[in-house]
């Protein structure tokens, strides 16, 4: 018994010193002794710090250039065109038409028409809201652009697209997206500027 009386002396008086702290500087709460440094450990690899990331553009335009039609050779016809490839842009599609004038006079480009035919060969209406091109001089060359909603699928809507210029009809297949019954408007619609 008398050693449990002992042994829960000890106690109390351990805990009373916990409560007490020592002082590494007198007013201070510091563990005395040298403050332990963290050593990296040798197997392992040690991080370099990652570069801070350059922030993005909300928007990078691609150039279009006179090479993204395909090129245009003067034959016997007297305006060469040629159709650039279909550019996708956040939900719309554009798609450049060049138009040279090979011949010795100068030709009215007028006002573009536009018609479509689907997959399953219907031909299609296309509205358009182009404007007259004007005159070309002789050797002069101008592009139309085109541009349309995407209705989000190659097989969907109009597979072949022909323009009227000048009272002279081009076509082009590709994958347009253009038009349809799962297209935003479904009636195909296709803004054009010349530039």
């Amino acid at each position: 018994m008398r050693r449990r009386a002992l042994a829960g002396l000890a106690c109390v008086a351990l805990l009373g010193a916990c409560q007490q702290g020592v002082d590494a500087v007198p007013g201070s709460n510091a563990w005395p002794g040298p403050t332990p440094t963290p050593t990296p450990d040798p197997t392992l690899p040690v991080p370099s710090p990652e570069p801070e990331p350059e922030p993005s553009p909300r928007f990078v335009a691609t150039p279009r250039d006179e090479e993204a039609i395909a090129p245009l050779t003067c034959g016997d016809e007297p305006l060469a065109v040629g159709f650039g490839l279909v550019q996708a842009a956040l939900g719309t599609r554009v798609m450049d038409v060049g138009v040279l004038n090979c011949g010795d006079e100068a030709i009215r480009l007028g006002r573009p028409t536009l018609t479509g035919v689907d997959a399953a060969l219907v031909a299609q209406t296309v509205s358009t809201d182009a404007p007259d091109g004007g005159t070309l001089q002789p050797g002069e060359r101008t592009t139309l652009e085109l541009d349309w909603r995407s209705n989000g699928r190659c097989e969907r809507g109009i597979q072949q697209l022909t323009i009227t210029i000048a009272d002279e009809r081009y076509t082009v297949e590709d994958c347009l997206q253009l038009g349809g019954e799962h297209a935003p408007d479904e009636d195909p619609t296709v803004r054009a500027r010349w530039r």
